[in-house]
């Protein structure tokens, strides 16, 4: 059984960069989430419309590429996507949810100087340390959904191997989606 992949993760974790190197290895198409959206639009839905109108977006963006495409895809998510419930029953009824594991200090030290290019990430930096550690800490929970989790500390490219192979154990050992860790 062949189903869509989705790469997540913490904001720095990797997720784009790795999804498109599986993508690749894999024969796959990749799409990115945030790019679907549009990186120049996230700023702007973000100050009219709040975290919660963004997460509608990626829900919406979510929705319509699921329903225009064949599931031989890679998919990396938004770094806040999965705090979404209707972008959480897509992910899980269309396929497997693989973790990029990085710890935080990792993930922020990737981000230095991104800050232009993650709304989000700016706006808690503005807030303090705790407003960063809070947005981190409540994006982590979504780990829990992953059907495989991958250390995404190494090269890009060997990350992008050890997932393809916990990917494709997955897909064929266990019958697809939501099968494993669930």
């Amino acid at each position: 059984m062949s189903v869509t992949w989705f790469v997540a993760g913490l904001p720095g974790a990797g997720k784009t960069t790795v999804a498109r190197m599986v993508a690749v290895l894999a024969q796959r198409r990749h799409e990115d989430l945030d790019e679907r959206l549009g990186l120049d639009a996230i700023p702007v839905i973000l100050e009219r419309d709040g975290e919660a109108g963004l997460r509608r977006a990626e829900a919406s963006a979510l929705r319509e590429l699921l329903r225009s495409t064949t599931p031989e895809l890679v998919v990396s998510l938004g770094g806040g996507t999965l705090r979404d419930a209707e972008s959480c029953s897509l992910v899980r009824a269309a396929g497997l949810v693989a973790w990029l594991d990085v710890p935080v200090a990792t993930c922020l030290r990737r981000l230095e100087g991104a800050a232009l290019h993650r709304p989000l990430h700016r706006m808690a930096q503005a807030q303090g340390d705790d407003a960063v550690a809070a947005m981190f800490a409540a994006r982590a929970e979504a780990r829990r959904l992953a059907d495989v989790v991958v250390d995404g500390r190494g090269a890009p490219e060997a990350v992008a191997r050890d997932l393809v192979r916990a990917l494709l154990a997955c897909d064929v050992e266990d019958g697809g989606p939501g099968s494993v860790g669930t």
